[in-house]
C-alpha cells in the first residue's frame, strides 16, 4: 500500500448523492484477483454520458474527488457508505468527511482551482484560501501514513507470533504431530 501524507491537485467534482460501488464499478469487472487494471472501468455508466466530469479534459489526472452524500468512494465527501467506509483504510484510500457547506464550497472551485488533503495536519485547503479541518480514528491515519494494510500489521508482529507458536507447541506438543498428516 503506498504511503499517504499529502494529496494536492484539481478535484473531480461529482455532486451527485447516493453514488455506490456498482456505479463505481460495476460488479461484472470485479471477478478478478488482481489489484490492477480495474481504473479502465471506474464511473463507467456515468462515462456514457459526453458532459460528465470524467470526460472534462480539464479535470483529466485528477487526484481528488469531491463528492456528494453517501458516497461508496471518495477523497471528500459529506459521507460515506457503511460498506466502502470500513474498507477504505484496508485498500489505501483516506475517506475526508466535511459538512455540507463546506463540499459546496469545494464543489463550487473554478476547474482550475486546486485543493490539498493534508493528512498529518488533518486538513483540507483550496487555492481560493479555505481550509476545513477533519477528523480521523488514529489507527486510520497511522496506517495510511504509513502504508500498513493487515498484512504488514500482522507481518510488524511476526517476532511475536513466532514466540506464541513456540510456546504453543511446548504446550501442545501432539498439534505437531496432528499438523504433519
Amino acid at each position: 500500500m503506498k504511503k499517504i501524507s499529502q494529496v494536492s491537485g484539481r478535484a473531480y467534482r461529482l455532486p451527485q448523492q447516493n453514488i455506490d460501488t456498482d456505479v463505481i464499478i460495476a460488479a461484472q469487472h470485479l471477478k478478478t484477483i488482481l489489484r490492477t487494471g480495474l481504473g479502465a472501468f471506474a464511473f463507467e455508466k456515468l462515462r456514457t454520458n459526453p458532459d460528465n466530469v470524467f470526460n472534462d479534459a480539464r479535470y483529466a489526472g485528477s487526484p481528488i474527488l469531491v463528492a456528494g452524500a453517501n458516497f461508496g468512494c471518495a477523497v471528500i465527501a459529506h459521507s460515506f457508505g457503511d460498506i466502502f467506509a470500513a474498507n477504505a483504510t484496508k485498500n489505501g484510500f483516506l475517506t475526508v468527511v466535511l459538512p455540507r457547506e463546506q463540499i459546496d464550497l469545494l464543489l463550487d472551485l473554478p476547474p482550475e482551482g486546486e485543493i490539498t488533503v493534508d493528512l498529518p495536519a488533518q486538513c483540507v485547503t483550496t487555492s481560493a484560501g479555505n481550509s476545513f479541518a477533519f477528523d480521523i480514528d488514529g489507527f486510520q491515519k497511522n496506517c495510511l501514513m504509513n502504508g500498513l494494510d493487515h498484512i504488514d500489521l500482522t507481518l510488524q508482529m511476526q517476532n511475536q507470533i513466532a514466540v506464541y507458536e513456540a510456546h504453543r507447541l511446548e504446550r501442545t506438543p501432539w498439534l505437531a504431530e496432528a499438523m504433519k498428516s
